[in-house]
């Protein structure tokens, strides 16, 4: 009787498992579910029911694993990087299409031209940095150069002239800019020198705000004075509005990483950190990656609610400057870009391949690679990097 009644006890458990897998594996087999959100619904009903499954597999095997696995093997390299599916019947005719020769771009190759200017500024040396570019939504000819001592420059023309309104602004170091992606003539700029604080160059007054395209700014409510910030103190390094609600804006500061939910008028301090760098993974605004001043890596999964350290495969000491870099071609790969906290060389390059959870190391001076940054005067520039 006891082995008939843990026999039930066993079929039911096992039943139960299933009947909890049918939600992704129903997702799987509809071709209008995004592939992000399948794998977040295995991921997520595996961390309950993986083990139960496991153990009451007939195959002695997680079978489970092993059907989601083969899935996600086949599906993800052929998803758009937003996760949605593709029209396989269009591209049946696009693959019709180019083989008729009527689109092709085999033997193209690369054309770059240099645009700036191509004379160095008297006295200017040194000064004449950009430390970021970004470029307006849906434009791919208006762009904006953040530059550390010369204020925020704009071009209309893909980089064949510039202009900025900025040299009237208390500070003329610009970290960042950040666009609204509902309206972006709704622009963030971050102030302070990112690369170099306390070289000389002023660092922050804060964020400020304009909502005319950049003609006027005016200070939110994260704000300093150059009185107070001084010549060493703080500096603004990079804003990011979420994709999903544009009056959510976080500001990863050397004075830690505040968010705003009100468009900026009010801040809350997050991680009382020196940030340098900040990331959404792709299509899932819930889960973040911060990384700091002192080698260390940080992800969420609550939208920014708390965040946890990550160690797994990322070097407990020796590195400095963290930069983060994701891609829309795979949300579940994050790259980190770190320092070395003595010499400021480059340290190493790591790459995770789960979302963020663990790292394995892909490139170090340790290891005999080469040198990936193409530094020239001892000391690794990872601003830029993400």
């Amino acid at each position: 009787m006891k082995t008939f009644t843990y026999a039930i006890c066993v079929l039911l458990l096992s039943l139960g498992a299933q009947c909890r897998a049918q939600d992704w594996v129903s997702m799987m087999q509809n071709p209008n579910v995004n592939v992000h959100d399948v794998q977040e619904a295995f991921y997520k009903w595996y961390a309950t029911n993986g083990k139960d499954a496991k153990a009451n597999s007939s195959k002695g095997e997680d079978a489970q694993v092993e059907l989601f696995k083969r899935w996600e093997n086949f599906m993800v390299p052929r998803t758009y990087p937003s996760g949605n599916r593709p029209d396989m019947v269009q591209l049946a005719a696009d693959l019709e299409k180019y083989k008729k020769g009527t689109r092709s771009t085999q033997g193209t190759t690369a054309n770059w031209t240099y645009v700036g200017n191509d004379s160095v500024p008297v006295n200017g040396g040194g000064d004449g940095r950009v430390d970021r570019l970004r470029f307006f939504p849906g434009s791919s000819t208006t762009m904006y150069a953040c530059t550390p001592s010369g204020g925020l420059w704009k071009s209309i023309n893909g980089g064949s002239s510039w202009a900025t309104n900025t040299d009237n602004l208390g500070d003329l170091a610009i970290s960042d800019i950040a666009f609204d992606p509902y309206n972006p003539k709704v622009m963030y700029i971050g102030t302070g020198d990112n690369d170099n604080p306390g070289s000389g160059t002023p660092t922050t007054i804060g964020v400020l705000k304009s909502t005319d395209g950049g003609n006027t700014w005016n200070a939110t409510g994260l704000k300093y004075s150059l009185t107070y910030s001084g010549q060493y103190y703080m500096v603004v390094n990079q804003l990011l509005i979420n994709p999903d609600s544009s009056n959510i804006l976080w500001a990863a500061t050397s004075f830690g990483l505040w968010k705003s939910a009100d468009s900026g008028v009010t801040w809350k301090n997050i991680l009382n950190q020196n940030i340098k760098s900040l990331e959404f993974e792709p299509s899932h605004s819930s889960v973040m990656y911060a990384g700091n001043f002192s080698g260390q890596f940080y992800r969420s999964t609550n939208a920014g609610k708390t965040f946890t350290q990550i160690v797994t495969g990322l070097p407990a000491s020796g590195a400095a400057r963290v930069s983060i870099g994701v891609s829309p071609a795979d949300s579940n790969r994050v790259y980190v870009l770190m320092d070395n906290s003595n010499s400021g060389d480059f340290y190493g390059m790591y790459m995770s391949t789960d979302r963020g959870q663990t790292f394995a190391l892909q490139s170090s001076p340790s290891i005999g690679s080469p040198n990936i940054l193409g530094y020239d005067n001892g000391g690794a520039d990872t601003s830029g990097f993400g």
